[in-house]
């Protein structure tokens, strides 16, 4: 939305306030919006009703009030993850803590600034970041057993997203009213950032339209007639283009990485109007025929509806049944709706009583609309719309066990279109690319649909761009991330996706140079910094890299890519500490942070803080059991204390897992060295030296190792390969060892 509201509402009081003088008739309709709350003036009892459904509750400010559901049930225990969440009130403010189970004084903990859901099924908490991101925190709230705490859709997993799930402007659509925001802010390639006022869940004007002319001609004392035209009368729309208004919501195919659909890259993401049809704001996908026919997911009634008979057949659309301003619950929306389907089968009832099928009180939705449990979010059942009477057999309201589509269980094939049924070549080609589900098929036919039509939108370019870096074909990347950005100079996630790739083809020189530019347009792009702080350290540009990224971190103080590119630069100057500081919040803020696992652990190390270094290291091993680097130090570790079993094995775990590290071999020589397994010991030498023959370390215990043996020859040999080492510690010991041979 893009008007102001207080200036808004400002207009509303006066056009209310002064006379009524003959009203203009403009030949057009403004496409500004009026103040939610204007539509209550003349239609309070169906603002009223419309104000307890599902739509008009779908998103709101944490209140007192508003989280009035908790009642005393505000801890959660998940034992996947290990951890446990609790909500917290204080002075009237809200907030998700997180503790690690077993250490209870380890806690992190946001605020819940906002809900998004109307409670009918389930509540989601979400916090807002200084700069509008908006993130769904981990726990949520379901209605079923009466009202229980558990993890969000997607997060009941032992590795998940934690505190940095970010809302998208796809969520933002179907869950409020267009947020305020600045023009161009959800255009192609922007951020989803929600910095003005948000609408207090979906108004009127999603489904009538822009009603600010409405409004103002009602307060200026039009005709009715003059006052109907300035807004949309659904009803009056043809059947398919009145099914669409519910559709641009309800019409989710899947979840699931596919992509369901594609916002046209012309159109910002808030700026579908009713009164236009769907398909020139919005291509849909589906998976081909015969590929997951019945998924059944959470906002997909419209989808299923569109398979059943009785719409294929009829003329039917979604108010045939539902009254949009009218909230029907319980027995009265089982009653209701049965009522409906004997409006068009009158005799079914009747036929069914007399051959024994149904009690004589039945309803008709238990059996041809059933409650079905929704795969993607298995803690809520909902109405299947697909009308039927060849729905799966058995409880299909039983529970589910969350799965996450990941790796190997990701879907990999076409995308077919779904709604409107044809896509252009450019659409349909983009799609195969644009969640990386049909890349060997996407990326000849998207470059080949762009050499054709060279089109003016940078993101089709983008997406190839994309698309080639997913199948790790960087140096061509280039090509397409510079003509997307060409196209369009602000795609602000192109120019970051590009200075990623140049780093990864080693051009850091050009990618700085980019990422300086993004910030003239974009200074506070947390991403860019974070960006242009790792591109800066590579460079050997430390104290400028702790100033952009110390800068990152006002943006976002939780920022765990932030905070562990800081401390590389902070180690980078030697100063271990902060460089510590900082690794230790990355992993509280998110625990499933690898790198900064195995980086806290080797700076710990480094740091002479063996005991301390041992948790994060296991920790690491925890989320990634074949880290090869984790089992080396680990073995170093139990090498220190003398435990030369267990050493033994951590080194040859890593060397199995990384047989071409020449540190781990030389690693396993000291241990098996310690443990006076000498011959074992010079094998392992060896073998770090024929994986790297510059490997200095592995040179000098080697010809001690041969020394030892006696044999003088070879030993003198790589001591003499050694006289000239840069290192001043590998000459100080030849010299030494030099000098105990003269003395022999």
């Amino acid at each position: 939305m893009r008007l102001d509201r207080s200036t808004a509402i400002a207009l509303a009081i006066a056009l209310m306030a002064c006379s009524t003088p003959e009203p203009e008739s403009p030949a057009t309709v403004s496409d500004a919006y009026a103040p939610p709350e204007s539509c209550a003036g003349c239609h309070a009892e169906i603002a009223a009703t419309y104000a307890q459904t599902g739509m008009a509750r779908a998103f709101y400010p944490a209140t007192a009030e508003t989280m009035a559901h908790l009642g005393d049930d505000r801890e959660y225990r998940h034992e996947l993850s290990g951890r446990s969440y609790r909500i917290e009130e204080r002075a009237g403010k809200y907030y998700l803590q997180r503790r690690r189970l077993g250490a209870p004084d380890e806690v992190f903990e946001k605020e819940i600034h906002f809900i998004m859901g109307s409670g009918n099924h389930a509540l989601t908490y979400l916090h807002r970041y200084s700069n509008g991101k908006l993130i769904e925190l981990p726990l949520g709230w379901y209605a079923q057993n009466g009202g229980e705490l558990a993890m969000s859709p997607g997060f009941d997993q032992p590795i998940h997203g934690g505190f940095r799930r970010k809302i998208g402007f796809e969520c933002m659509f179907c869950h409020n009213g267009y947020p305020e925001l600045e023009p161009g802010a959800d255009a192609a390639g922007m951020d989803p950032l929600f910095p003005g006022r948000l609408p207090r869940g979906i108004d009127c004007q999603r489904c009538h339209g822009p009603a600010l002319d409405h409004v103002e001609r009602a307060g200026a004392g039009a005709s009715p007639e003059q006052i109907r035209d300035a807004v949309l009368n659904p009803a009056s729309l043809a059947r398919e283009r009145q099914l669409e208004v519910c559709m641009q919501c309800h019409l989710e195919t899947t979840s699931r990485k596919l992509p369901f659909s594609i916002v046209r890259f012309d159109r910002g993401r808030m700026s579908y109007r009713p009164s236009e049809p769907l398909g020139d704001f919005i291509q849909h996908f589906d998976h081909p025929e015969g590929v997951r026919q019945d998924k059944f997911e959470i906002a997909g009634a419209a989808y299923r509806l569109r398979k059943s008979a009785c719409f294929q057949a009829s003329e039917m659309t979604c108010t045939t049944c539902h009254d949009p301003h009218q909230a029907r619950r319980g027995e009265d929306a089982v009653e209701t709706f049965s009522a409906k389907c004997r409006e068009c089968h009158p005799d079914e009832k009747a036929r069914h009583v007399a051959m024994g099928r149904e009690p004589a009180r039945s309803e008709c939705l238990s059996c041809h609309m059933p409650k079905r449990r929704t795969e993607d979010v298995v803690r809520v059942a909902m109405t299947d719309h697909r009308i039927a009477s060849d729905h799966p057999s058995g409880d299909l309201a039983a529970p589910l066990t969350e799965t996450v589509e990941e790796g190997p269980g990701l879907y990999r094939g076409y995308v077919a279109p779904y709604y409107p049924d044809q896509a252009s070549e450019l659409y349909e080609a983009a799609a195969q690319v644009y969640e990386q589900s049909n890349l060997s098929e996407g990326i000849p036919r998207l470059r080949k649909a762009l050499e054709a039509e060279q089109p003016a939108e940078a993101d089709f370019y983008f997406h190839l761009a994309e698309g080639l870096w997913h199948a790790e074909r960087v140096e061509e990347s280039l090509e397409w991330y510079a003509k997307a950005i060409e196209r369009e100079p602000k795609h602000l996630i192109a120019r970051r996706n590009y200075a990623v790739a140049l780093n990864r083809a080693g051009r850091p020189t050009e990618a700085e140079e980019i990422l300086r530019e993004t910030l003239v347009a974009f200074p506070d792009d947390l991403d860019t910094r974070i960006n242009l702080g790792d591109t800066l350290i590579g460079l050997g540009k430390i104290q400028e890299a702790s100033g952009v990224l110390d800068r990152a971190l006002t943006i976002d103080p939780d920022s765990p890519q932030a905070l562990q590119n800081l401390a590389l630069a902070a180690a980078s100057a030697g100063l271990n500490g902060p460089a510590i500081a900082a690794l230790r919040k990355a992993v509280l803020v998110q625990p499933e942070f690898t790198a900064a696992h195995r980086a806290l652990g080797n700076l710990l190390i480094d740091s002479g803080q063996f005991d301390e270094a041992e948790e994060p290291l296991r920790r690491l091993l925890e989320l990634s059991p074949d880290d090869a680097v984790a089992h080396l130090n680990l073995g170093i570790l139990a090498a220190q204390r003398g435990q030369s079993t267990e050493a033994e094995r951590r080194l040859r775990r890593a060397a199995a897992l990384d047989p071409e590290s020449a540190e781990i071999r030389y690693n396993l020589g000291i241990a098996l060295a310690s443990g006076g397994r000498s011959t074992e010991a010079l094998q392992a030498f060896e073998r770090a030296l024929a994986i790297d023959s510059a490997y200095e370390p592995a040179r000098l215990n080697l010809a001690v190792m041969l020394l030892n043996q006696g044999d003088l020859g070879k030993a003198r040999g790589h001591l003499g390969r050694l006289q000239s080492s840069t290192d001043p510690r590998i000459r100080e010991a030849v010299q030494a060892i030099e000098r105990d041979l003269e003395g022999r």
